[in-house]
């Protein structure tokens, strides 16, 4: 992957790092609330 093939995809790269953030996120909570 070169520099060039990051620059024109910054966008899906960063929504797909958000979306792996917010089911990690989600998992989490997920799992604090059936502890609880």
């Amino acid at each position: 992957m070169t520099n060039d093939d990051f620059e024109s995809k910054p966008v899906q790269l960063a929504i797909s790092r958000k979306d792996a953030q917010w089911m990690k996120a989600s998992l989490n909570d997920d799992e604090e609330e059936d502890d609880e």
